[in-house]
């Protein structure tokens, strides 16, 4: 009830005091707009919350306030994804030897990565559980921790130096993954007493990110339980083995089996949220009102930031108000629905669909979301037009995105650049928003962004380093843009681009395959929604929808999975990848390459 009251309260302060917008495109408009999406009030409209919706809810009432249509009962096109995970009733752990069972919350926490199951086997010390032949280190060298329990230290005999060179081997999903492909049932994370600053503080289930399952129960345990589990089975105190392993760094002589059992409970429940696209259309007329150029752009950002949240500075819990990405875009959007609302619709012109995606920052969901539940049919959008941060207009240079999707777009975008923006064309349809959704169904599309700056994804991104005059320009080369494609008599063409082949290694390079994940999927496995036609995924025929379960001999249940599967892969060197297509399992050979980043 009280956030039904805070949302009238916002919309009607909004209403009432936000300076009146005019029909034209302008820099008072567009900062109207931003100021509301980019106000603390909002706390960084991270996807899924009731910030978003509020932001939601504010574009719905500008789309009705301008005249634009509902496509159906109302603004709104809801779906559901998973935010995060909370524990469930089910979470239990005791050892053989030791009378009274540990209680949950004070003794142990399960991980939002575990598997929720019950397992009983033999417990065995695996130091930091990691293995890094690069370094010639192995925890597991001189240890069978098959179908067994596995005690792992938290961090590296380096501790927590994210400059250090075990840092990369050191996350606890990476070290369960290990575990499981070594054969272990489960796995006990512990922080060492020679890593004090952390003053033994329990890890808890992440709120939202890193919550894909790894396929076995994890969970984290205070110090003073495996003490007294080390105590029991007559083995040396964990000062003594953590300090034998920092200092002498070789692990092998402290794995050991404890020589007695623990039994263990996990139960984990995934929080399924609510998200939403807001779309209004202006109806076209003549022979082409049955076709649609959709302009869009996406309204969620990172709230309040933290670990797995995309954020710059995951350690910093503060408010990310994101007003270049996307408050920028999606004011855009706004102002140009004001806009065209405001023209008369020609004799012969299509129809214009304006379309906020929620759930962007977490996979481009809501456009995803969008192509597979369209609201008008695929085969009748002829052109897609997303803004993305475009407030940071800087020397006057605008990067015009998917320029290549359509013979169109290059000579169109130049002959409407009437404010001489210095055009940067990318021909690419494949990028990390919203566009590259509709460029998967075969539509042509334009990405509007004026580049990336050293405030993305962090608190620092507020209104007071927008430049609205350039934003102003980036508009208006958008409106003049559209104006064509709504009445030229044929609709543009579309063009299939390859992202160019694989580059040779050096600094700034990595190993792909070229696939795009379906952020979407929630089963087991990686399933994809593109396979580039020239890169490795292609020439051994994957297609969309083809779901990759192990990867150079490694079970693949998630993305997470397959990233760790992928670490220390050699571009040029064949390696086995196994995927399901429908009911069909396919294994083959495929040879990484290099991709710039």
């Amino acid at each position: 009830m009280r956030f039904k009251f805070l949302l009238l309260f916002l919309l009607i302060w909004a209403c009432n005091h936000l300076p009146k917008t005019s029909p034209q495109i302008t820099a008072k408009d567009l900062k109207t707009h931003l100021q509301v999406f980019a106000d603390d009030k909002m706390e960084g409209r991270r996807a899924g919350s009731k910030f978003e919706l509020l932001s939601a809810r504010y574009i719905a009432a500008r789309f009705k306030e301008y005249g634009l249509q509902p496509i159906g009962e109302d603004y709104f096109q809801d779906f559901e994804f998973v935010s995060g995970a909370e524990p469930g009733n089910n979470n239990r752990l005791s050892f053989e030897g030791i009378q009274a069972p540990f209680t949950y919350d004070f003794h142990f926490k399960t991980l939002g990565f575990s598997a929720s199951d019950n397992v009983e086997a033999e417990v065995v010390f695996a130091g930091y559980g990691i293995v890094a032949p690069s370094l010639n280190y192995n925890d597991y060298e001189n240890i069978d921790v098959s179908g067994k329990i596995v005690i792992i230290l938290q961090y590296s005999p380096e501790g927590n130096d994210h400059t250090g060179k075990f840092f990369s081997y050191s996350s606890l999903r990476k070290k369960a993954v290990i575990a499981r492909e070594k054969g272990a049932i489960a796995v006990i994370f512990v922080t060492g007493p020679l890593d004090d600053n952390d003053a033994d503080e329990l890890r808890t289930i992440e709120t939202r990110g890193d919550n894909a399952d790894v396929g076995i129960p994890a969970i984290h345990v205070k110090r003073t339980v495996i003490e007294q589990w080390l105590a029991e089975s007559g083995s040396s105190d964990l000062m003594a083995i953590q300090k034998r392993i920092n200092d002498e760094d070789k692990p092998s002589p402290d794995s050991f089996s404890l020589k007695r059992k623990a039994s263990m409970s996990t139960q984990v429940r995934k929080i399924i949220s609510q998200s939403q696209n807001v779309a209004g259309v202006i109806p076209g007329r003549g022979n082409l009102k049955d076709q649609y150029l959709i302009i869009g752009g996406h309204y969620d950002h990172l709230g309040w930031g933290g670990p797995n949240s995309n954020s710059m500075v995951p350690e910093v819990h503060a408010i990310h108000n994101g007003a270049d990405d996307n408050a920028s875009g999606s004011s855009g959007v706004i102002e140009l629905a004001e806009y065209f609302s405001s023209q008369p619709v020609g004799p012969n012109q299509r129809s214009l669909l304006f379309i906020t995606f929620g759930g962007e920052e977490v996979g481009l969901l809501g456009s995803a979301y969008y192509t597979e539940h369209p609201l008008v049919p695929l085969e009748q959008t002829v052109a897609m037009i997303n803004m993305d941060m475009i407030g940071r207009l800087h020397d006057n240079a605008l990067i015009v995105g998917g320029a290549g999707t359509s013979s169109w777009w290059k000579s169109l975008v130049s002959e409407e650049n009437s404010d001489s923006l210095s055009l940067v064309y990318n021909d690419e349809g494949y990028a990390s928003s919203d566009h590259q959704s509709f460029y998967l169904k075969d539509i042509p599309v334009l990405f509007y962004f004026t580049g990336a700056h050293q405030d993305y994804h962090r608190p620092s991104d507020d209104i007071d380093l927008i430049n609205f005059p350039g934003m102003v320009e980036v508009v208006q080369l958008v409106s003049r843009t559209a104006d064509q494609i709504l009445t030229r008599p044929e609709p543009p063409d579309f063009v299939k681009v390859e992202a160019p082949s694989g580059q040779k290694s050096g600094h700034g390079y990595s190993v792909t395959i070229g696939v795009i994940p379906d952020f979407a999927y929630a089963g087991e496995g990686l399933r994809i929604s593109a396979a580039r036609e020239n890169a490795p995924a292609g020439k051994i025929g994957m297609q969309p929808g083809d779901t990759i379960i192990e990867f150079n001999g490694m079970k693949v249940l998630n993305i997470q999975d397959y990233m760790i599967a992928t670490e220390g892969i050699k571009a040029g060197e064949a390696v086995p990848i196994v995927f399901l297509r429908g009911d069909q399992k396919i294994s083959v050979m495929i040879v990484p390459e290099h991709k710039k980043k």
